[in-house]
């Protein structure tokens, strides 16, 4: 059951984060047009993000102190093989059937560009793919094999390290602002007050 919930979670969170993406192309529009490497570096972080959080919330979960329960270290793992499966469908779909549902639109055909100079896509199915997929847009390329491979790892990959480090109940949140804040109240406590001259 947990697996489950798992995986429908993976698949909206990627699905609200991949609308995200899309969504920040109009803001951010001059970074699309001029550093499209840039704009993907950032929708992909905040896609890790996401991904990575899932992960330790069950780490996190797992982790508790109840006696006769181990935490199932094989559990993110089985989850990323289930969130993998629509991403490998859609591949093998882009690879055997490129434009299976032919839609007479020059956009969808590859008459012009998406994204970045000589990306086009090379049918439907390519396109549904490089949407599924569009926080990685830039790194994707033109119709390149190894980098629509290396994608369907991203989620997976994130996982599991979520996860462990959910285990440890190590937060690097914490760890950055424990040391903001203290480094601020020894800076000051080393400044000498005017008032005390």
């Amino acid at each position: 059951m947990k697996l489950w919930k798992a995986f429908w979670k993976l698949n909206l969170y990627h699905i609200l984060f991949a609308f995200l993406a899309l969504f920040l192309v109009v803001p951010c529009w001059t970074m699309v047009e001029k550093a499209p490497v840039a704009f993907s570096v950032l929708t992909s972080l905040i896609y890790g993000c996401a991904i990575y959080s899932i992960g330790w919330n069950y780490g996190r979960l797992d982790a508790r102190n109840i006696p006769g329960f181990y935490p199932d270290k094989s559990f993110p793992v089985k989850a990323g093989a289930l969130g993998a499966i629509i991403p490998v469908i859609l591949l093998i779909l882009c690879l055997a059937f490129p434009n299976i549902w032919h839609i007479n639109i020059p956009f969808v055909n590859g008459e012009y560009e998406f994204f970045l100079t000589g990306n086009r896509f090379r049918g439907t199915t390519d396109m549904i793919y490089k949407l599924w997929y569009f926080p990685f847009e830039a790194f994707l390329g033109n119709g390149r094999l190894v980098t629509y491979i290396l994608a369907i790892f991203v989620q997976p990959i994130l996982l599991i390290a979520g996860y462990l480090v959910g285990l440890t109940k190590f937060r690097i949140l914490d760890t950055l602002i424990g040391n903001l804040v203290f480094s601020k109240k020894k800076k000051q406590q080393n400044q000498k007050s005017p008032w005390n001259r």
